[in-house]
């Protein structure tokens, strides 16, 4: 089902990733979750971290672009990544969280509007 990930079993009963999402080995998606949707063109990076009943995909209408996912994000339960933006290197999107913008590296992005709160004060955000 997925290209590079032959180890990992998603149940797609309650799952759905396209068949042209590459997932790195180092990626973990924990496999007894439930909702986790990934469309087709998203790029994610090595070593991270997804939760149940996450979304990642187009954002629908007139936008075009699927999201980025950088090196070592952590994407809590429920989050939402939508539409042609870039998770940056070692961030944390928090549960619940609506993510329609860029969120730059080294930073933790919660809420509904997204708020961005950098995890290191000596990196811009």
């Amino acid at each position: 089902m997925l290209n590079n990930h032959d180890h990992l079993y998603i149940n797609p009963e309650v799952n759905k990733i396209n068949a042209n999402v590459k997932l790195p080995k180092s990626t973990k998606i924990y496999t007894n979750c439930v909702g986790v949707f990934i469309a087709g063109g998203v790029k994610i990076g090595e070593n991270c971290t997804i939760y149940h009943h996450v979304t990642i995909g187009k954002r629908g209408g007139n936008h075009t672009g699927v999201p980025i996912i950088g090196n070592n994000v952590k994407i809590c339960s429920y989050a939402c990544i939508l539409g042609d933006v870039k998770i940056g290197d070692n961030s944390v999107i928090g549960a619940y969280t609506l993510v329609l913008k860029d969120i730059h590296a080294g930073s933790l992005a919660v809420g509904n509007p997204c708020k961005v709160i950098p995890l290191n004060k000596n990196k811009e955000s």
